[in-house]
């Protein structure tokens, strides 16, 4: 999801130099009239952008998140990425991406196949037998759905496995500044059916991010900052399995029993629903111009988050989704005619967080 407004800058390109030979010259751009750290230009990929309130995620378009600091892929809550890896691996192999579409701002379906499976020098499965779906719903907690059919015509025994890890970087550290100081990433721990990660700050807060499995995996394996989760699966021809990975900020227990996908689903449709008619609505004899608004009401939809005792637009996912009064006040003035209450709620906010004192 890009800016909400950006800025009408000059934008300069320059190359790195001093990259060492092992890895591929990397480009930069910076604003010139501001001085904003210089973006690397893996940060420019395209990633998979849901968000609701002020949780959102970014992933691949095939669902994974890697372990980079720069592209901004990630879970995040309050600016700190909760969930730094979670990848998908079918029969040892990852999945060959289909089609990924976006259903709404805050959900999405990726679709995606086999390649050869093999298991000692024999093959499991032929190319493009086996059907990989996975549903991404964020609401106050990710939920990410895992549903493996197999279209062999004979029974087959493999396995379906998560690589994950947190690392707990602020927004600013994964866009690139290194900071002086760190707190502890401590080794995740199995805990009941899912994985625990932690990490205790410079200034002795703790952070968790937990991790719950269902079906309970067959192993759970912990090295260093990662998790290595198994899942053995037997299926017949046309049979499917499913699995379902909730992933919270802190502990499973402090909030009660998580709502179900489905129940958190229905909840933020009729968020939006309500999003959608609070609207003003506009028709014309084009319908591509008409799609064009609809989406426009839908991201807008998206951007909004809560900031002090109001709502009000995100700059843009992933680096400005905070209270950025230049960016949220175009956006509110621009959107006057769809929906007032965008522009009262960014002023309500900025007022409430504007400066009491001089701080050179």
């Amino acid at each position: 999801m890009d800016s909400a407004s950006e800025p009408d800058r000059v934008t300069r390109t320059r190359v790195q130099a001093s990259t060492p030979a092992a890895d591929p010259i990397h480009t930069f751009a910076a604003r010139d009239l501001e001085a904003a750290p210089l973006v690397p230009a893996e940060a420019r990929e395209e990633l998979l952008a849901l968000k609701s309130g002020a949780m959102f995620v970014c992933a691949r378009p095939d669902g994974d998140i890697r372990a980079a600091r720069a592209s901004g892929e990630g879970l995040y809550v309050c600016d700190t990425r909760h969930l730094s890896e979670l990848r998908l691996i079918v029969g040892g192999s990852p999945p060959v991406l289909l089609s990924s579409s976006m259903q709404s701002g805050h959900h999405a379906v990726i679709n995606a196949t086999n390649p050869r499976l093999q298991s000692g020098g024999v093959e499991v499965a032929s190319q493009e037998t086996l059907n990989v779906r996975r549903t991404v719903l964020i609401a106050d907690r990710l939920y990410y759905r895992v549903r493996v059919r197999s279209f062999l015509p004979k029974p087959i025994a493999t396995t379906v496995e998560l690589l994950l890890g947190a690392d707990f970087a602020d927004v600013f550290e994964v866009r690139g500044i290194e900071r002086r100081k760190n707190g502890r990433v401590l080794a995740p721990v199995r805990e009941g059916d899912g994985v625990r990660f932690a990490y205790v700050g410079e200034d002795g807060e703790r952070r968790e991010t937990f991790v719950e499995l269902s079906p309970a995996p067959a192993r759970i394996e912990t090295a260093g900052q990662r998790a290595h989760v198994v899942w053995d699966v037997e299926l017949k021809s046309g049979e499917a399995v499913t699995l379902l990975v909730t992933i919270d900020r802190g502990s499973a227990a402090a909030g009660g029993e998580p709502p179900a996908m489905e129940q958190a689903a229905v909840r933020l449709e009729q968020a939006h629903r309500d999003w959608e008619a609070a609207c003003a609505r506009i028709t014309t004899d084009n319908d591509m111009f008409d799609r064009f608004i609809d989406a426009s009401i839908r991201d807008l939809h998206a951007l909004m988050m809560p900031a002090v005792d109001s709502a009000l637009p995100a700059a843009g996912i992933p680096w400005y989704v905070a209270p950025f009064g230049r960016d949220s006040l175009l956006a509110s003035c621009e959107s006057l005619m769809i929906n007032p209450e965008v522009a009262r709620g960014t002023l309500l906010a900025l007022a409430q967080l504007q400066a009491q004192r001089d701080e050179p």
